[in-house]
């Protein structure tokens, strides 16, 4: 009997008058894995009964188990005795979440199986499960799966388009409003960053134009450009970053600052009292641009 995942893992009747006189149970040493880990020792019992039998019963590796669990539909168990091995694979536990999804699908129980196909994120195509859930009575759960996406920040803007349709299709507007928003948001920055990319030969030029954007603009472009930046001008982007952090930034007009003077940026440093004109941004946001260049 399986205590933890209570289950019957061997039933045997003896004949008639005949009882078990003595078990011996057996467990071989653990074993080290690739990972580091130690897989635990397989176990053995050997039992003598009054009729002169002897029984043994030897324990099946975690894959075999396994593989008779899932063959009995009891995905729960398998998985729960995946998790407790480990030298489990991650990627065969994340294939053992989809296929008890799909089961939970077959059967009609759309909620669980939606339960069990988020916990398949990152790892499997999401257009997978987004193909099962459009039709209109499975709406909410497809929006619960296009919103953990977004949660994790890997929607990409097809999936955000789909998730403000269907809470639009929720009668939901204010939030199907606030997609829209972040939706405009993200493409904006995409946009401000290829402009900026576009400019990377010349890299005054390229931090003139940073300049002329809006602060949350300048931050993501930071983020992907910054370390490039740093490189050829170090002071003038750290003094970029520092009005960023210090909530002193605004821009500039991109004209106006194709010639960049270093002075205005080591002003920057230097001044504490400017009035504050845009959100104090943590400075590990910036931390890939400097790392090369401290």
């Amino acid at each position: 009997y399986d205590v933890s995942n209570k289950l019957v893992a061997f039933h045997l009747l003896l004949s008639p008058g005949h009882r078990a006189l003595r078990a011996v149970g057996i467990t071989t040493a653990p074993k080290p894995v690739l990972d580091g880990h130690e897989r635990g020792g397989l176990s053995s019992a050997v039992i003598i009964t009054s009729g002169g039998s002897i029984v043994t019963l030897t324990e099946k590796v975690t894959s075999d188990k396994v593989s008779l669990l899932v063959q009995k539909n009891l995905y729960g168990a398998a998985i729960s005795m995946a998790f407790a091995d480990p030298a489990y694979k991650s990627a065969d536990i994340t294939t053992l979440f989809r296929k008890y999804a799909e089961h939970l699908y077959r059967k009609g129980d759309f909620p669980a199986a939606m339960d069990q196909y988020m916990y398949t994120i990152g790892a499997l195509e999401p257009s997978h499960v987004i193909f099962r859930f459009l039709d209109a009575p499975k709406i909410p759960l497809l929006t619960k799966y296009l919103e953990e996406l977004r949660t994790r920040s890997i929607a990409t803007s097809v999936h955000i388009e789909l998730l403000k349709t269907c809470y639009l299709k929720l009668n939901d507007v204010a939030m199907a409003d606030r997609i829209s928003a972040s939706l405009s948001k993200s493409t904006n920055s995409n946009t401000c960053n290829s402009l900026v990319s576009n400019l990377l030969h010349s890299p005054a030029e390229a931090l003139a134009t940073l300049c002329s954007f809006d602060a949350p603009q300048a931050v993501e472009s930071l983020k992907t450009h910054g370390a490039t930046l740093a490189k050829a001008l170090p002071k003038e982007t750290a003094g970029i970053v520092i009005s960023l952090c210090d909530g002193v930034y605004s821009p500039s007009s991109a004209a106006a600052s194709s010639n960049i003077k270093r002075d205005l940026f080591k002003e920057s440093l230097e001044t504490t009292d400017l009035p504050a004109t845009c959100e104090l941004y943590p400075v590990h946001l910036f931390s890939s641009a400097f790392l090369e260049n401290p």
